[in-house]
């Protein structure tokens, strides 16, 4: 975002998270008006944040699924009257997993410092089940 002259902002999720955010050309903030809002997370609480936080005329990308079962209101006086833009991104092609692969290899960003732990594959059950407070990402060591 920020090579295309836009300011990322990282709203949400939990403190040592955000504290990354400089790191990886974004700021901490509240995110309020914003012209585009990337949602990620996957939850019903983030896609509900994402439509207050994008301002009129803006975009909301859905970039995290929900199960099927879920359900999100809109507001339809935002959708229509303020036209707010509420789109879908599907990101499971080869394609797109190739150049992740990519980027993410790139050393563009320090993305090491996301990998707050190692688990074998018999610890990944456990960590999930019970994640430690200072838990962001594990790599799985066979």
């Amino acid at each position: 975002v920020a090579d295309a002259g836009g300011r990322p902002v990282a709203v949400g999720g939990r403190p040592e998270r955000r504290a990354l955010a400089p790191a990886f050309g974004a700021v901490a903030g509240d995110g309020e008006g914003a012209d585009v809002v990337i949602e990620a997370a996957g939850t019903v609480e983030a896609w509900r944040e994402a439509l207050r936080l994008v301002r009129p005329g803006g975009v909301v990308l859905a970039f995290g699924g929900l199960p099927r079962d879920a359900h999100v209101e809109v507001d339809p006086y935002r959708i229509h009257y303020e036209e707010v833009d509420l789109r879908g991104a599907f990101h499971h092609t080869p394609r797109h997993v190739r150049a992740a692969l990519a980027f993410l290899g790139s050393g563009a960003y320090p993305f090491e410092r996301l990998v707050t732990h190692e688990v074998g594959l018999d610890g990944v059950a456990g960590l999930l089940a019970d994640p430690p407070r200072d838990y962001l990402k594990a790599a799985v060591v066979p």
